[in-house]
């Protein structure tokens, strides 16, 4: 009998087995399939708009629905706050059925905009500041809806969600089978308060890391890459700190104090002959408080008559975006990395609908269809700042935050001041990438402490980690993987200080 029966479990397992294949070679086919359809869509649309189209013409049963049922749905699920958020989150129409007047007193309203300068969702869950856990809002849309929330489990629960939704399978399924385990951020929050890392077990406190255990901190090892040809070390941070710190004592009257630490002026990174344009550098400001920021920009230059297709003030939006690859591909992709595959960050400079520095050629309707009308559109930016205006002027400036892990990116793209426009011919636009390394150094520590967003930012080649027993996720080498820029859904626990962003111009 017991022959018999486990006879019957094998032949039953196998059974199993044959069914999973089965199932995992069709979702195998089915994304193969499409693939192929978006990857055709992408040679006409920017990443995230082909998708909405794909939803549109093949995919989405959603926006077969009439408005009166789409009323209905809003009606059943407007008290639960998670499923309405997330709803409006992957539905376009029912984004364009909240602009009714009659939502205008609604919670998730959409007549009110993120009122808030450095909003990074601790005080105030505001997808309005381009920040949402776990996932940056999507490029190119106008976000406009406040969620006000505390930093409890409904903030947390639509973190998780949106995370694991821009995760590979792999990394996704980790996630759900450690849920009770740090997945989230692989070096723990006392990282940055007397303890270590050495990437094979958890952080612990310094004195283990000397003597006969010959044990050091992954922070000290590894580096922060500025470019291909140039890397920086915790050791010469560490240097200069302790040199700025000095000279700020030694003059009372200083609130800061800032250096280059490093810079790279290999011919590849000089795009054009203009008398501004520098390679990517790292300078480093220290304010009398103790905050201090590492700072990795680059400024490329795309000089005079780089866009054939501009006339009448407007750039082609496919040769913009080219010229962006090419930035990317010499550097400026390590400074701000992109936050989902495909998704630029220089693209959420002109918002959609909102600025008429692009044209889209032939699918300008469509796209503009897909994110709001393009009626009154004018050349502001989503808090309609005035300082944001047509790139062929000299006055304004295009300006994008963008929330990556536990370090801050931002892009500005401008237009060069030091080249004069020749008739008939594209003027010279410079991006401005910025990265920003946070930290503290107060005047009681001897030596300064490696910041939790230093360990965010080194290279991943740079170290090793082993590290099983926290259950911490790795940074993953899947490029498609949103863990494969960095971890960490929330910014960093060291938060800047306001007089540190003015001593940076940034504020």
């Amino acid at each position: 009998m017991d022959l018999l029966k486990k006879k019957f479990d094998a032949l039953f397992q196998r059974n199993k087995t044959v069914k999973e294949t089965h199932r995992r070679q069709r979702i195998r086919e089915w994304r193969k399939e499409i693939d192929a359809v978006i990857s055709s869509l992408e040679e006409e649309f920017d990443p995230l708009v082909a998708r909405g189209v794909f939803n549109v013409r093949h995919s989405s049963k959603l926006y077969q629905l009439p408005d009166e049922i789409w009323l209905q749905i809003i009606g059943h699920v407007s008290p639960n706050r998670q499923s309405f958020f997330m709803l409006r989150q992957v539905c376009r129409r029912f984004r364009v059925l909240m602009e009714g007047h009659e939502f205008r007193d609604h919670r998730f309203t959409s007549h009110h905009d993120c009122d808030r300068v450095h909003c990074d969702g601790r005080e105030t869950f505001c997808p309005g500041s381009g920040f949402v856990p776990g996932l940056p809002f999507p490029f190119g849309s106008r976000p406009r809806y406040r969620l006000p929330l505390t930093r409890g489990w409904l903030q947390d629960r639509v973190g998780e969600l949106l995370h694991i939704d821009t995760l590979c399978m792999r990394c996704s399924k980790l996630v759900w089978l450690n849920q009770q385990h740090n997945s989230r951020c692989k070096f723990w929050e006392e990282g940055q308060h007397g303890r270590c890392h050495d990437g094979t077990s958890g952080p612990l406190p310094k004195h283990l890391y000397h003597g006969f255990r010959r044990r050091s901190c992954i922070g000290t090892r590894g580096f922060v890459r500025l470019c291909e040809h140039k890397t920086i070390k915790w050791k010469e941070v560490k240097k200069h700190l302790v040199e700025c710190r000095k000279v700020i004592e030694d003059d009372g009257s200083l609130q800061s104090y800032g250096v280059v630490v490093k810079q790279c002026n290999h011919p590849s990174h000089q795009t054009a002959r203009c008398d501004e344009a520098t390679g990517p550098k790292c300078t480093l400001v220290l304010i009398k408080s103790g905050a201090y920021v590492l700072n990795l920009e680059w400024s490329p230059h795309s000089g005079i008559g780089a866009f054939p297709s501009y006339q009448h003030g407007q750039f082609k939006a496919s040769e913009m975006r080219d010229k962006f690859r090419q930035y990317r591909r010499e550097g400026a992709g390590l400074i701000v990395p992109e936050m989902a595959p495909g998704q630029l960050p220089e693209m959420t400079c002109f918002p959609l609908g909102e600025c008429t520095c692009l044209s889209y050629g032939s699918n300008e309707e469509t796209e503009m269809v897909l994110y709001g009308s393009q009626k009154d559109s004018i050349c502001r930016d989503m808090n309609n700042n005035p300082d944001h205006r047509p790139l062929w002027s000299r006055e304004g400036f295009h300006l994008s935050k963008v929330h990556n892990g536990f370090c801050r990116s931002q892009v500005q793209i401008d237009r060069c001041p030091s080249e004069q426009e020749e008739m008939g011919t594209s003027p010279c636009i410079v991006t401005k990438y910025h990265r920003f390394i946070e930290g503290c150094y107060f005047a009681s520590e001897k030596y300064p402490k490696v910041s939790h967003a230093w360990l965010h930012a080194m290279d991943r080649s740079s170290y090793f980690w082993g590290n099983r027993e926290l259950m911490a996720m790795e940074t993953c080498s899947t490029p498609g993987c949103r863990n494969s820029y960095s971890m960490g859904v929330y910014g960093c626990y060291e938060r800047p200080y306001d007089m540190l962003w003015t001593a940076l111009g940034t504020a």
